[in-house]
């Protein structure tokens, strides 16, 4: 059967597109997919109690670890995925993040955190300058905030603080 004009190029450009979707880097508790958006690793339910030294495709967009059991994170795990937009962590046990974690992933543009043991958020926890617009730390254990914590997330349209030992903020937390 030939196939030629544009029904031929056509079917080019979609194996193209196959071909530069494909998963290259999938930890075997994940399951991993290609997604419209990207490539999507979902982790969740899986008993984890580290990610330390999962591999993930450079074009993951998506990440998924929710319902696991992290208490930690280290600095730098979620370096090498440049085009990450999504993170799931909520319904874990961390009870603090450390300083960095979020510095070389400036793309994010949802981070869900809610349903941890998080006592506090370091200044300087979110990258600058970020393109995130969803923030979800509630259902955590805050009891305070500092000022300028939320600094440099001038694209930040949602943040859900509820359910946490918050009793007062900062003067200008929301300034910058």
């Amino acid at each position: 059967m030939k196939v030629s004009g544009k029904i031929g190029l056509l079917l080019l450009t979609i194996s193209l597109l196959m071909v530069s979707q494909t998963i290259t880097a999938c930890p075997p508790t994940c399951r991993c997919s290609s997604l419209p958006s990207g490539l999507g690793a979902n982790c969740s339910a899986r008993h984890l109690t580290t990610i330390e030294g999962f591999q993930f495709d450079a074009a993951t967009r998506s990440l998924i670890f929710s319902v696991n059991n992290l208490t930690s994170l280290q600095t730098g795990v979620f370096d090498g995925l440049p085009q990450l937009l999504y993170l799931y962590l909520d319904r874990n046990n961390l009870t603090a993040l450390p300083l960095g974690i979020f510095q070389n992933v400036s793309t994010l543009r949802l981070i869900t955190l809610a349903w941890n043991k998080l006592m506090s958020l370091p200044l300087g926890i979110f990258p600058t300058p970020s393109k995130l617009n969803s923030l979800d730390i509630s259902f955590n254990n805050l009891t305070s905030l500092q000022a300028g914590v939320f600094d440099g997330l001038s694209q930040l349209y949602t943040l859900y603080l509820y359910a946490n030992k918050l009793t007062v903020l900062p003067l200008g937390i929301f300034q910058k």
